[in-house]
């Protein structure tokens, strides 16, 4: 996510010489709307799935993070 928006960014960025200030409002509002989709699917899983072990999934996503 955060490679793929350094690269839009730069992509606004580059061609038409707009100023920097746009690039980075671009990379954060990209940030932010992951976030938000990110947050929407957790609360959508516990609201359907009430069963479904969150905090595992995520504990398991940091173990293969630092494994790396």
């Amino acid at each position: 996510i955060m490679a793929g928006s350094i690269y839009i960014a730069k992509l606004y960025w580059n061609p038409i010489q707009q100023p920097l200030g746009m690039a980075i409002l671009m990379f954060v509002t990209i940030v932010i709307m992951s976030i938000c989709i990110y947050l929407a699917s957790i609360y959508f899983l516990q609201k359907y799935y009430p069963h479904y072990d969150i905090f595992g999934e995520i504990k398991f996503f940091y173990k293969s993070l630092v494994r790396r």
